[in-house]
């Protein structure tokens, strides 16, 4: 039987299940991952918070359920994030990023690194869009969650070698397509090659 380490993390969500204060720690802990992951997802500030507040919930609601043994519970939190964005594409709610509001509510050079980072951020999804399902979601899962091959592998069931192979061919797609697009925007390469 395989044995999986356990973490401090897991230990932390079993203590959640009967402690508020363990809880607040578990939120603490994973509220900046997670948010990365969903706003690489979702693209928009607004509907990322949304979906922070239902995951969180949910996690409330169903934390007594987590088995250390069974997953690890970044894995866990992971499928529920997974799941509620499920929800929202199915209702259709997740569409384009509109930044107007994010722009609103900053100032001054906030307002100017805010915008930077949008745009990188609509920037890496546009280009995504070229990669498979299962590309996009091992490259968010890495790039927007932080999470390890190891943690990827746990959460989609596949191999820590097929994590590493698919991220290693999806990070390299999407960057010889940023530098095509950079140098056909500096006028160095045709057109039709891109």
């Amino acid at each position: 039987m395989n044995r999986r380490t356990v973490t401090e993390l897991d230990k932390l969500a079993v203590e959640a299940a009967n402690d508020k204060e363990s809880f607040g720690r578990l939120y603490e802990e994973t509220y900046d991952k997670l948010f990365r992951y969903l706003y690489w997802k979702c693209g928009d500030r607004d509907t990322c918070e949304d979906l922070l507040s239902e995951v969180y919930v949910t996690l409330l609601e169903k934390i007594h359920e987590y088995d250390y043994r069974r997953a690890s519970f970044v894995t866990w939190l992971y499928k529920i994030a997974a799941n509620r964005l499920t929800d929202r594409y199915r209702m259709k709610e997740i569409e384009s990023i509109d930044m107007s509001e994010a722009e609103l509510a900053l100032e001054g050079d906030e307002v100017e690194a805010q915008v930077e980072i949008e745009e990188f951020v609509r920037e890496v999804r546009k280009l995504a869009e070229v990669l498979s399902y299962r590309e996009r979601e091992i490259f968010f899962m890495r790039y927007g969650m932080e999470l390890s091959n190891k943690e990827i592998s746990e959460a989609l069931s596949i191999r820590e070698k097929s994590v590493s192979s698919t991220l290693s061919k999806a990070t390299n797609r999407l960057r010889d397509l940023y530098s095509d697009k950079i140098a056909l925007q500096n006028n160095l390469l045709p057109k039709s090659t891109v």
